[in-house]
């Protein structure tokens, strides 16, 4: 079982046991040694799986804590499937933080509300935490919201919630926070578009790169950390683009001038304005990194965080830029 371990600790395929050359030195480590299929190790995995599946469902009935539960859904680009994967979250009675992914499986569309909730269901049934659930922590969204209403019903119909229910569904702040910043960004979209298509020229170009470099090293600006690409869905991203591209701006101006199929520097006002956005955006970035915290309790940090971003936008509230209103706009209908 320790390669079928090896295998599932390590993120490796199954046919790795048919690799010629791991197979020589395995001979090499000892003669003696027979490798299995690749068959025989998926069932070796399974068999491991179900063991350890077989220890968590006799620890979790041991404790005596409540949990919270979280959910998402990622769709695969390559097999274009759904897979939830749902999480439990708890204290032990040693007073040790733990969070346990009870599943990670495909589901079948639509993911609509009624869907997640029958889903959800049958995985706590299935793992007998209906009696330890406190809360459940999912995305703002509308399928999400449904999906939770029909498990409270569910639980209170059994009088198994604390309080009635009156804690069970939290909204991922986090998830909040992407909402608004995102609806921010938006206003600005094209600036940060002119930033984004400076770091795919450098990317895609290898004398766009190579001008840019030497541009670089005359402006005496070497050490400076490479501006990676972003991911316009994230912006968490974006704001680590421009945090990198911020200091190299001297670089593209240079850059501007040197290379003549370079036009999409930023002027001087837009490079003002990617200053202030990334500063603003720190400001949430701090905030969404401790709110995603899995390894320490984040109740205790939320409401100073909050309070943080309030104080910060009602300071932008006099800005002569539109996208602070739009930030305090939504960041007040959420909070």
């Amino acid at each position: 079982m320790d390669f079928a371990t090896m295998i599932i600790k390590h993120n490796y395929a199954f046919n790795m046991a048919e690799h010629e050359f791991f197979e020589i030195f395995c001979s090499n480590l000892q003669p003696m040694f027979k490798l299995v299929s690749r068959n025989t190790c998926r069932a070796d995995v399974l068999n491991v799986s179900e063991i350890e599946k077989s220890k968590l469902y006799s620890f979790l009935d041991e404790l005596s804590c409540k949990m919270t539960l979280t959910t998402n859904i990622w769709t695969s680009d390559h097999q274009n499937f759904g897979y939830i994967c749902l999480t439990a979250h708890f204290i032990t009675d040693n007073w040790e933080l733990k969070k346990k992914i009870l599943a990670f499986k495909k589901i079948e569309y639509p993911h609509d509300g009624e869907t997640l909730f029958r889903f959800i269901k049958d995985l706590i049934l299935e793992w007998n935490i209906d009696k330890k659930l406190f809360s459940m922590v999912v995305d703002n969204a509308t399928s999400n919201d449904v999906m939770v209403r029909l498990l409270k019903s569910w639980l209170k119909e059994k009088s198994l919630l604390f309080s009635n229910g009156a804690l069970f569904h939290v909204r991922c702040t986090a998830h909040i926070l992407n909402l608004i910043v995102q609806d921010g960004l938006q206003i600005i979209v094209s600036l940060v578009s002119k930033i984004r298509d400076s770091v795919r020229y450098l990317k895609r170009s290898p004398s766009g790169k190579q001008k840019f470099n030497l541009a670089v090293s005359q402006l005496k600006l070497n050490g400076l950390k490479k501006v990676p690409m972003d991911v316009p869905t994230r912006w968490n991203s974006t704001y680590e683009m421009l945090e990198a591209a911020l200091p190299l701006r001297e670089a593209f101006a240079r850059l501007d001038l040197i290379d003549k199929n370079y036009d999409h520097n930023p002027s001087d006002k837009e490079w003002e304005i990617a200053t202030i956005i990334c500063e603003c955006l720190k400001v949430f970035f701090k905030a969404t990194c401790h709110f995603s915290g899995t390894c320490f309790p984040t109740s205790n940090v939320f409401f100073p965080e909050i309070c943080k971003i309030q104080m910060q936008l009602n300071e932008w509230e006099t800005s002569e830029y539109a996208f602070f209103f739009f930030w305090r706009k939504f960041f007040f209908s959420f909070f």
